[in-house]
């Protein structure tokens, strides 16, 4: 087992400097401007290296000057990045998963760039059993932000693009003593569903749209009802989003059938499930629900979709079309339908909800879907 309790740099205070040491050493030109950036990062806790491929000084962990190389890599970018509408894809490879302090300042950091997707491998967990620890992963992971433990691959490819190797062969030895662990340990941390998610990305993955650039994620806002006295109370509401890793993929419907059969047992009681998903599921989640409406015969199942994945594809039509010859209820989000997830699943702060661009492509979705079904 990894030790937790290996020393890194100490945690930032809100006001801690961005000393100039944390500069990169050998940054690269500005690139043009083009419509989607990819910004690839292996962070350290000692040094970082950033593609287009630049590299970090040691980072200073002076008591006066403490910053870690998170926070460095966000000065950077913001320098080398002003403008915050355009679209990157930023992806780090971390030594030690963030502390608290970063992962909120992350957080902060993605709501300013709202078009920007963020990647993070990491090949340890810093404190994984300290709660405060946990909870700033599950920050990161309910902003939108990819978790996963580094693997092979992800060795290989700081090794080719980070390392000066001189020629020398990448050797994967010792690289995945505690790799089975850690995954699973972050999987544990993550894989409770989210109470509610952040008003732009509800806004940003839920709109009836044909065409969704950019939103290759899946989330899926839940309510659970449970027969009780022969009438329906809730039990449980939340919010999963698919995992994308490509050793490790684990789509939104899959999340939600895993934590089910955890949280509810007992096949034969009476349910009343609810999905509201920014996507229609894809064929292999159709066959899994099926199946998993077999073992709980007594549930119904009600699926709500903002768009429909690969709707001109068969395989993704017939996928549907099992769905409701299983009994599900298939319809695409219709206004009420997203107020609700706003009133429900989105941590709005008091904002009034609007429904202005949700509903952009509603007609031909509810249009193709009634096609699919008939």
């Amino acid at each position: 087992m990894a030790d937790s309790s290996v020393p890194r740099p100490s945690d930032l205070s809100e006001d801690s400097p961005h000393p100039s040491s944390c500069l990169p050493l050998a940054c690269s030109q500005p690139q043009p401007r083009c419509p989607w950036k990819e910004v690839t990062v292996p962070v350290t806790s000692i040094s970082s290296c950033y593609s287009q491929a630049t590299t970090l000084q040691p980072c200073p962990v002076h008591s006066w000057a403490t910053c870690h190389v998170e926070q460095c890599f966000l000065s950077w970018f913001r320098d080398q990045y002003p403008c915050r509408d355009e679209y990157y894809n930023v992806t780090w490879f971390l030594s030690w998963s963030p502390c608290p302090t970063c992962a909120k300042k992350v957080v902060e950091f993605l709501e300013e760039y709202r078009n920007l997707t963020l990647s993070i491998f990491t090949s340890r967990l810093y404190y994984f059993g300290d709660p405060n620890y946990r909870q700033g992963l599950r920050k990161l992971w309910d902003a939108g932000v990819q978790l996963d433990i580094m693997f092979c691959d992800d060795f290989e490819y700081c090794w080719d693009n980070f390392v000066d190797h001189k020629g020398m062969r990448f050797q994967r030895r010792n690289l995945l003593k505690d790799y089975d662990f850690l995954a699973a340990e972050l999987q544990e941390i993550l894989r409770n569903p989210m109470d509610r998610i952040d008003p732009n990305t509800f806004r940003f993955h839920f709109p009836n749209l044909l065409y969704a650039s950019g939103r290759k994620l899946c989330f899926l806002c839940f309510q659970v009802e449970r027969e009780d006295d022969f009438s329906y109370n809730d039990s449980d509401r939340g919010v999963f989003r698919n995992k994308v890793h490509p050793w490790a993929r684990c789509h939104a419907e899959e999340c939600f059938l895993s934590w089910f059969r955890d949280q509810y047992p007992y096949r034969d009681e009476y349910y009343n499930v609810t999905w509201f998903l920014s996507w229609s599921p894809c064929p292999t989640c159709a066959e899994e629900v099926v199946e998993f409406l077999e073992e709980y015969r007594n549930l119904t199942l009600s699926i709500f979709a903002s768009r429909l994945y690969y709707f001109w594809d068969p395989n993704y039509q017939e996928g549907l079309c099992k769905l409701w010859d299983a009994g599900v209820q298939l319809d695409i989000m219709f206004c009420d339908d997203f107020e609700y997830c706003w009133d429900n699943f989105v941590d709005h702060k008091g904002m009034r909800f609007q429904r202005r661009n949700l509903l952009k492509d509603y007609d031909f979705l509810a249009a193709e879907l009634q096609e699919i079904l008939r």
